[in-house]
């Protein structure tokens, strides 16, 4: 569609000048005109990318759109003239407000009617704030105000706002003041202070007793002191008490326990007088006739005590006569304890065996043998590893006889009741020959030997 609309196209009307907007979208365009009535004078034109100019009394002022608020520049080289710079009303466009730039003269009268609305704009250097300039009256003391009446605020000489705190709601943060002291009150220089013990100041007040601050000696008159008076008392009838643990003395205070006295946890220590103890009393005694006993297992001694079985007991009656000083003791059969043993069947060597790697006892020895010839069973004090078959020389050996028939076969068996102490270690060989470091083998399957040990 192009530009321009004919008006009752089909009559041939006028043409409306309109602009397409590049779719369906017509604008008419308007020609601002001055004049009066009937009376047409063309505005100046306006060409694209420049201002707006509105014609003043043969001044142009120009109008500029200024990122989307209308700017009226009156310091343009074109300037209005004299006396015409009036502004009336601030021009508003879809409520955004007009800024007005530059110095502007406003002559004659001001009223209330050619301000509606107006904005007098004060720019401050530092940060370009503007808003209304509010004036003050400098007096060197605050004015006499009157009800219902305005007047401008109140500035002292220096430029500080006088402000009045009366009726004011509590300030969460306080107000430091220095107030004027007056006429005879207490001043910086007259006000007490601390001192030490010595001769007393006009600016100090102490209580003082003599030389190094030596407690005071108050004697109080003889009045009853409050109920409940907390008293320390270093003296009762002119002894001066004891406290905590130790010796008795005259400072001693008498305790009488009350009938119903709870039992205590820590036990006291009381030490009766020689006074018959009731029937049945527990005493633990550490010593008899003067002597501290001796109990539980262990060897003999002052501190033990005798024993003198009573007469017909059965202790008695097993002692036969009291000059024997014998007991008949009986043995009991036990599942538990007794020795250890070690049992070997020769073969055809030396047989060393270790029988036990520690030291210990030996209680007993058995051998039997059905050999032709005899056999000797050497004992070593010593572990396996140091008995060197052929040179080492035993401890003590036992000679086991040739058996008379090979049918019933020889033995022999040693004791020891309280045991052949071996500090090191047993060790055992078998051999033929009787040297102390034989090592002649003895034939397979002809001896049996038994060891009892500890």
């Amino acid at each position: 569609m192009a530009n321009n609309i004919v008006l009752n196209a089909g009559s041939g009307g006028s043409t409306l000048a309109t602009e397409q907007n590049g779719t369906s979208e017509q604008y008419q365009k308007i020609k601002i005109t001055d004049g009066t009535g009937g009376a047409f004078t063309n505005m100046a034109a306006v060409t694209s990318g420049s201002a707006l100019k509105v014609d003043a009394s043969g001044a142009a002022v120009p109008i500029t759109d200024n990122s989307g608020s209308l700017t009226v520049d009156f310091n343009a080289a074109s300037a209005l003239p004299a006396g015409t710079n009036v502004i009336g009303h601030v021009i508003t466009d879809s409520g955004s407000t007009t800024v007005v730039t530059g110095t502007t003269t406003i002559s004659g009268a001001v009223t209330e009617a050619s301000l509606d609305a107006a904005l007098v704009a004060a720019e401050t250097a530092s940060s370009g704030l503007k808003g209304l300039t509010a004036m003050g009256a400098t007096t060197t003391a605050h004015p006499t105000y009157t009800t219902a009446d305005t007047d401008p605020l109140s500035l002292d000489t220096l430029g500080n706002l006088r402000v009045s705190l009366k009726d004011s709601p509590a300030n969460t943060n306080k107000f430091l003041t220095t107030p004027d002291l007056p006429s005879g009150a207490s001043t910086a220089a007259k006000q007490p202070a601390l001192g030490t013990a010595g001769s007393a100041s006009s600016d100090v007040i102490t209580v003082q007793g003599i030389a190094s601050m030596t407690k005071l000696l108050v004697t109080p008159d003889s009045v009853a002191l409050p109920a409940h008076q907390s008293t320390n008392i270093d003296q009762i009838a002119g002894t001066t008490p004891d406290v905590n643990s130790g010796a008795k003395s005259a400072g001693t205070l008498r305790v009488v326990l009350a009938t119903d006295q709870p039992a205590l946890t820590n036990k006291l220590l009381v030490t009766p007088d020689s006074v018959a103890l009731p029937a049945n009393q527990s005493v633990n005694v550490a010593q008899v006739n003067g002597v501290t006993t001796l109990m539980g297992a262990g060897a003999t001694g002052t501190g033990s005590q005798r024993v003198t079985p009573a007469s017909g007991s059965s202790m008695d009656a097993a002692l036969g006569t009291a000059a024997t000083n014998a007991y008949s003791v009986a043995p009991t059969a036990v599942t538990t304890g007794g020795f250890l043993f070690n049992s070997i069947v020769t073969a055809n060597s030396n047989n060393k065996t270790q029988v036990k790697a520690t030291a210990g006892q030996v209680y007993k020895i058995e051998v039997y043998s059905i050999d032709s010839a005899p056999q000797y069973v050497k004992v070593f004090n010593k572990t396996s590893a140091n008995v060197t078959a052929g040179t080492t020389a035993c401890d003590w050996q036992i000679m086991v006889p040739a058996n008379a028939t090979a049918a019933n076969g020889a033995g022999v068996t040693s004791s020891y009741e309280i045991g052949c102490a071996m500090g090191t270690a047993i060790t055992i060989m078998v051999t033929a020959g009787i040297g102390v470091s034989d090592n002649t083998s003895v034939p397979a399957t002809k001896s049996i030997v038994n060891v009892f040990y500890l």
